[in-house]
């Protein structure tokens, strides 16, 4: 007898807007006739992401930074609504602390921060994906990010 299992990507197969995955999970062959069953998941958006448009909310807003991809600096223009504390920080795609670009109280308006690429230690970061953070320094709940690539 064979026996078997498989596990694929079916693309939309229940029309509700989110790719579905099949298993077939046993398998085998007796007298010429394969036994088993097909399971069909539906994957819906991953549950405690929340969708939020990049408005401007809770008194601040982190616009695009230019360019990205970037080679010796990126340029970080952000909005406050309000004089607040706000933190700038750049973190690698595992979340690690690269380098804190600002940390303090900044008046309302337009502001603009350059990241040269280095990290705090002064080293050149290496070729990859980074997240700009921006955050209020209070409060972990207002939290803006946008992904950068360095390139060299």
């Amino acid at each position: 007898s064979l026996f078997s299992q498989y596990t694929d990507f079916i693309g939309d197969f229940n029309g509700d807007g989110y790719d579905d995955i099949f298993v077939a999970a046993p398998t085998f062959r007796q007298n010429d006739e394969e036994i088993g069953k097909l399971y069909v998941y539906s994957i819906n958006k991953v549950n405690g992401i929340k969708e939020i448009k990049n408005n401007v909310i809770n008194g601040f807003k982190l616009l695009p930074c230019f360019p990205n991809p970037f080679n010796n600096r990126t340029i970080i223009p952000f909005k406050l609504i309000t004089s607040s504390e706000v933190q700038i920080a750049i973190y690698d795609i595992c979340g690690r602390l690269i380098k804190t670009l600002f940390s303090g109280q900044k008046r309302a308006g337009m502001h603009k921060i350059t990241w040269n690429g280095k990290t705090n230690a002064g080293k050149e970061a290496a070729s990859g994906v980074y997240f700009v953070v921006l955050k209020h320094k209070n409060s972990n709940l207002n939290i803006y990010s946008q992904k950068i690539v360095l390139l060299k």
